[in-house]
């Protein structure tokens, strides 16, 4: 008694003071996560709780669980039935813990899913644009089909072609919902019927949650745009890294100083050729196989030599003629070899992996 005329005297500064205190901010917008950052965020969002707080939360959930959930598939009916029941913690109980959040229900956004979505959202679009058009005059209750039909009947009386074309447009998409699951004939298709009418009724609320799914969207790509410049970035400055660091390790040519117009990544100069017999590679175990023929083995040279680093041309010459050439990268080699792969087949020859990449080592690098 003594505060009421306190309060009456104060009551927009009271009210303001209470509306203030319960408006917070969505969870997903104060953790700066939703269905489109989740599934491009590098770290999962973190929050500090006390034990008498998940002991309240979980005690408050328990109890209102029938009011706030819509049915048994629930994401927080479903987590509390996979709980114990609420235990009382001591409200002077202060430990906290740290708590990394990870959703356990993350949405599925692959494309059968958004085809269906995007198909049942065409459709209350259509049904919208339909009903606007017919004229409905009846005291009952009708069904999605029956206001169909009188749109048909309709459009037939006015000719309007594309009417009708709207209306066979939704019952062929009924017929796809219905083969989805999302739409029931058994009810008369009233899920979908009363889809059209919230929507009809939301318009603007719904408006509002679409634009702010856009800014969200726009937002992450953003983000994901920032993102793919920094690796993009990473990646050329680590293959810069690799072409210093195999230039300094090449050989440099005795005979000539390198040309200053050579591209970036080559060698300083032509390396090589280095001339070897066929006998001589299969003595080394660089040549496992072949196709030669053996008569003309004898007189078979391979020379090898290297223009830009990590490239080596192979070119085979029988009695002085040149018969083929072939080129190697290192880069294939080392993967090979790391991959198992012992043997790599070219035309006329198997060389063996390992023994190849020791030959070029030997010869090209310091």
């Amino acid at each position: 008694m003594p505060l009421n005329d306190w309060l009456k005297s104060r009551f927009e500064t009271v009210t303001e003071y209470f509306t203030d205190l319960i408006d917070i901010p969505e969870p997903s917008e104060y953790l700066q996560v939703d269905k489109y950052v989740e599934l491009t965020q590098k770290t999962k969002p973190v929050i500090i709780i006390s034990l008498h707080e998940i002991s309240q939360t979980h005690k408050f959930f328990a109890q209102n669980a029938e009011k706030l959930t819509k049915d048994k598939e629930d994401p927080l009916r479903v987590i509390l039935n996979d709980l114990a029941e609420p235990i009382d913690i001591a409200k002077d109980d202060d430990r906290e813990i740290q708590l990394t959040l990870t959703n356990r229900f993350t949405q599925n956004m692959d494309d059968d899913v958004s085809a269906s979505a995007n198909l049942y959202a065409e459709t209350k679009q259509l049904c919208i644009n339909v009903f606007k058009i017919i004229p409905v005059q009846s005291d009952t209750e009708l069904t999605l089909i029956s206001l169909l039909e009188i749109g048909k009947t309709f459009a037939d009386e006015q000719k309007n072609k594309t009417l009708l074309k709207d209306i066979n447009t939704i019952f062929d998409h009924i017929k796809s919902l219905e083969s989805e699951g999302l739409v029931n004939k058994a009810d008369d298709y009233a899920n979908l019927l009363r889809d059209v009418a919230l929507e009809v009724v939301n318009r603007e609320e719904i408006l509002e949650r679409q634009k702010g799914e856009v800014k969200r969207l726009e937002q992450t790509l953003k983000n994901l745009l920032k993102h793919q410049k920094f690796l993009k970035d990473q990646i050329k400055e680590y293959e810069d890294y690799l072409a210093e660091v195999r230039l300094k390790q090449y050989q440099p040519k005795k005979k000539k100083k390198s040309s200053s117009s050579s591209k970036p990544g080559s060698a300083p100069s032509k390396i090589g050729p280095f001339k070897f017999s066929y006998s001589d590679l299969a003595n080394k175990g660089v040549i496992i196989d072949s196709e030669v023929p053996a008569g003309a083995r004898k007189t078979t040279k391979f020379l090898i030599s290297s223009e830009e680093v990590g490239v080596f041309d192979i070119e085979a010459r029988i009695a002085g003629i040149k018969v083929e050439t072939m080129r190697l990268e290192l880069d294939d080699l080392l993967e090979r070899n790391y991959n198992n792969i012992t043997r790599l087949e070219l035309d006329q020859v198997t060389l063996d992996v390992n023994m190849m990449i020791h030959l070029v080592n030997k010869l090209f690098l310091k």
